[in-house]
């Protein structure tokens, strides 16, 4: 009685420790007696095997095997009638035939237990349980599952028949568990309905729909010990791909949510996106497209991952916006105006700077009187809502004073090839304006239609010169002008 009490402290404890686990005495070493031959787990505290005659008292009766180290005959651990295994955890486990050829080949046993608390509807839960297959046994077989019900699970077959039902944890199809030395992990992760109260282990497919394969010689059947089973709610994070979006054609956008501790990543899309395998990619499509977000969360609090997909449609409308363009570059005599800009296109919206001087800086060509050299910069919006592209441009005007100047005639220059004076200057000297110079003697020495400033005097003497010099359309000037080499 001191070992047994000794036990269950111990059981007691582990479950406070993992309060998370639904399962009552889930790695059975919580007993009534020790055991002391097969189909015993009537002395695994809670536990009890499902199919029975109608008039027996359930927990009196069982196919089902319990396995302790203080058992006998056959019951003991880590030697037993099955074979040789130590517990996973504690010192005891217990152990049914997943596939049964003897005495008929459909035969099936089955563990069932009355959880803690029912499932809550739409959480999430990770349930499972480790195996490890009876050597003594000849056959090995796939399909280990769990099946929660809202009620307990009873019903008298002589044969064993299975127990048909769409498990909610299941070992992989074709997953054939040989091992005899290791406990192999059998885990998987579901939703609840709401109201699972009972939990049942087993195979629940029929024989077409089992991989049984032959391994060696010994008992017919799959036979294979269970430990350590459990259900704990998940804390889980899904995927969210944040939502349908639209752009414009040439834009981007970021899909998905800030990342989660221990989520991975999968687009599936084509290759506008800039990585696939984070939770917030860059997408840049150039048509309307929709984006697959499958995300894995590794951190549910239990050995259980939760794999969950969303979707996200970005919708591209076709979009070539006009580029602002605010005209060639031009000069013009102040006072002078010019017209800045292009013609307008439509669905645009113009903004000029500096807006001084202009008749209206919110236009596409508005009319420019700058009072001096000026660059102006036009902002431009192109818009097809939603979609708009603000675009600028630069244009300078020039502004030269073109007033007339007064001239200024110089009365002496010398010639004498220092590069200094060298001709007869007129300052301000319109275009197309006619000289004429004269001797004392009014001998004409030099005409000029159209002069440019450079009479040297050519092979006139040193002297005193008289000029006639006659503007275009404008008076006469004359005077004399000296030459001195």
């Amino acid at each position: 009685m001191k070992d047994i009490a000794a036990v269950i402290v111990s059981s007691l404890l582990s479950s406070a420790l993992a309060a998370q686990n639904l399962v009552p005495n889930y790695s059975f070493e919580m007993y009534d007696t020790c055991p002391n031959t097969s189909s015993q787990i009537r002395y695994s505290q809670y536990w009890f095997q499902p199919n029975g005659p109608p008039t027996f008292t359930w927990q009196a009766t069982s196919s089902s095997d319990y396995f302790n180290v203080c058992g006998t005959t056959g019951a003991g651990i880590p030697s037993n009638f099955a074979g040789f295994q130590f517990a996973r955890t504690g010192n005891a486990y217990t152990g049914i035939a997943f596939s049964w050829f003897a005495p008929v080949p459909t035969a099936r046993e089955y563990l069932e237990v009355g959880l803690i608390s029912s499932l809550t509807n739409n959480k999430k839960y990770c349930g499972g349980y480790y195996v490890s297959r009876g050597e003594g046994f000849r056959n090995a077989c796939d399909r280990q599952g769990m099946y929660f019900d809202t009620d307990s699970v009873f019903y008298f077959s002589p044969s064993y028949a299975p127990l048909i039902r769409n498990p909610q944890v299941e070992n992989t199809v074709g997953n054939v568990v040989t091992d005899t030395v290791n406990w192999v992990l059998i885990k998987g992760a579901f939703i609840a309905q709401g109201g699972e109260r009972f939990v049942l282990l087993g195979n629940f497919r029929d024989v077409p729909s089992t991989t049984t394969i032959l391994i060696s010689s010994g008992f017919a059947g799959a036979y294979y010990y269970i430990d350590d089973v459990f259900v704990e709610e998940m804390q889980v994070d899904t995927a969210n791909a944040a939502g349908d979006k639209t752009i414009c054609l040439g834009d981007s956008v970021t899909l998905g949510t800030p990342p989660c501790g221990g989520c991975l990543y999968q687009w599936q899309t084509d290759a506008s996106l800039n990585d696939t395998t984070v939770a917030q990619p860059v997408a840049t499509p150039t048509q309307t497209t929709t984006y697959i977000l499958i995300m894995t969360d590794t951190s549910t609090g239990t050995i259980c991952e939760w794999t969950s997909t969303d979707t996200v449609t970005v919708t591209v409308i076709p979009f070539a916006p006009q580029l602002a363009d605010a005209g060639t570059e031009q000069t013009i005599c102040k006072g002078q105006q010019a017209t800045l800009g292009v013609a307008p296109c439509g669905g645009c919206t113009y903004l000029w700077q500096p807006f001084n001087n202009l008749n209206n800086a919110t236009i596409a060509q508005p009319t420019a009187i700058p009072t001096q050299t000026t660059a102006y910069v036009l902002t431009m919006t192109d818009s097809v809502p939603p979609c708009a592209k603000t675009t600028t441009d630069t244009v300078t005007v020039t502004v030269n004073d073109c007033s007339e100047q007064p001239l200024e005639i110089y009365d002496i220059f010398t010639p004498n090839g220092d590069t200094k004076n060298e001709t007869f200057y007129i300052k301000n000297l319109p275009a197309n304006s006619s000289l004429q110079i004269f001797n004392r003697w009014g001998s004409k020495v030099y005409e000029s239609s159209n002069y440019q400033n450079n009479w040297d005097g050519g092979t006139v003497p040193d002297g005193t010169y008289f000029y006639l010099l006659m503007l275009p359309g404008k008076e006469t000037f004359h005077g004399f002008v000296e030459i001195r080499r």
